[in-house]
């Protein structure tokens, strides 16, 4: 898949910075396991991350409910989409709306994540998202918890992303918390601004899908998976620059 963008009136995306000339679409590779063949696979990844996209998609529990709003009809919970610029701490990409099913919300979370060279930090709980990835080979992308044993050793948890349940909720609003208070003013993007001021509660979250995808990135960074990824899995050294422009949001 080959990523660029063109505005649209209907594409539900704000950014406020594109990929760097030379950045975009850049592809290597490494081996990773793959719950589909039960084996290590050669599967895609960034070649150089240097973004961190949180993603908050809506969940389908059926194919009858996939259906019922394709029909236009009303869900109160939207897909969300946020990128973040690592080295800045500047949120650059912001994407909400319906979307009709798991597989769309996951489309659009792969496409920015080409374009930008990111790795996904999703909710867990949602796991259309993540094995629609590990699915398209492109499980190099999604970004996981790390945890240190008692030996100090790294290791991956066995499911990308985080679930945003109590306990989670609770970290995640103290990262957000400090988040605003450091990096607010380097902020352009004020949708997920917006609902930061609306919420009273953890407890309203699910209600609030833009933050909770931003929450879902500082969690991304939180954990050093970039750190074991090259250590820990092979990489190969060939990095391609994926350069037609044959996809658009």
């Amino acid at each position: 898949m080959v990523v660029d963008f063109r505005e649209t009136s209907t594409g539900g995306w704000i950014f406020t910075k594109k990929p760097k000339v030379g950045t975009a679409n850049r592809v290597s590779s490494m081996e990773d396991y793959s719950a589909f063949e039960d084996d290590f696979i050669v599967v895609n990844r960034p070649a150089d991350p240097k973004f961190m996209i949180g993603a908050d998609p809506a969940n389908f529990s059926n194919k009858s409910e996939s259906v019922h709003i394709g029909k236009g009809k009303t869900k109160k919970s939207s897909s969300a989409i946020s990128v973040l610029e690592v080295a800045t701490n500047e949120v650059i990409g912001f994407f909400k709306r319906r979307t009709a099913t798991d597989d769309e919300a996951a489309d659009e979370i792969l496409k920015a994540a080409i374009w930008f060279g990111a790795l996904v930090h999703a909710e867990r709980n949602v796991p259309g998202v993540w094995k629609y990835f590990i699915k398209e080979k492109m499980g190099g992308y999604l970004n996981y918890a790390v945890e240190t044993n008692a030996d100090g050793e790294m290791k991956r948890a066995n499911e990308p992303g985080t679930y945003l349940g109590p306990n989670n909720k609770k970290e995640g609003f103290a990262l957000l918390g400090n988040f605003i208070t450091f990096h607010v003013h380097k902020q352009e993007i004020k949708e997920w601004l917006k609902e930061a001021d609306e919420i009273s509660s953890m407890e309203q979250l699910t209600g609030f899908d833009g933050l909770a995808s931003i929450i879902q990135c500082l969690f991304g960074i939180q954990r050093p998976y970039i750190e074991i990824m090259n250590k820990t899995f092979g990489e190969s050294e060939e990095v391609v620059s994926l350069g037609a422009t044959s996809y658009r949001y």
